[in-house]
């Protein structure tokens, strides 16, 4: 079963298909299906095909999505999780505290990025990277924000934010087979 063809039976069951909202990840690149109070759901035992589209940017290419204030996408070999801290924040609102885990991607050119996983993600996803680690695996992060803190570039989840590991897409086929080929485990530590 494709995306058309859930779209095409959630029009026929009072939902709405709407033009995808750019703001938020999608996985049909054009619709997105908006569930009403009286929808009617019900549970499927078809396959489903879904392709996310990408939007990876190189490590070197960072620095001009900060500029332009994009998310965007990134991918790289698992390295290193860090445990999950509270981190204290001061708003308009008054001071809480936030739940931060910071985690290092290598990539082909064994680069080094190290991204921040904010609340949901960092316990959760986090949680789940930690017991994973040893198999370094690639993962992929989407809607990925640049930041400055303290003069120094940092990227950072955000609420728009996916994590997986070992999707399938070219941009992944290619880095297994490079990794099969060039693995060093003394080359890829953080």
């Amino acid at each position: 079963m494709s995306a058309d063809d859930i779209i095409s039976r959630e029009e026929q069951a009072n939902g709405e298909v709407r033009q995808v909202d750019g703001r938020y990840p999608s996985i049909h690149p054009e619709k997105e299906l908006i569930l009403k109070k009286y929808t009617v759901v019900t549970e499927t035992f078809d396959s489903i095909d879904m392709k996310i589209q990408y939007n990876f940017v190189e490590f070197k290419d960072i620095e001009s999505k900060f500029d332009k204030k994009e998310d965007f996408d990134v991918f790289g070999t698992l390295v290193r999780v860090e445990n999950s801290k509270m981190v204290p924040m001061k708003t308009t609102s008054g001071a809480h505290s936030k739940t931060v885990r910071d985690i290092t991607i290598v990539n082909k050119e064994n680069q080094f990025m190290e991204i921040s996983l904010w609340e949901d993600m960092a316990i959760n996803e986090g949680d789940k990277l930690q017991k994973v680690l040893e198999q370094n695996p690639i993962i992929v992060i989407t809607n990925v924000a640049a930041k400055k803190f303290l003069g120094a570039l940092q990227l950072q989840s955000t609420v728009r934010s996916v994590l997986q590991t070992s999707p399938e897409c070219p941009e992944i086929k290619h880095m297994k087979q490079r990794s099969y080929e060039t693995y060093d485990p003394l080359r890829i530590t953080a």
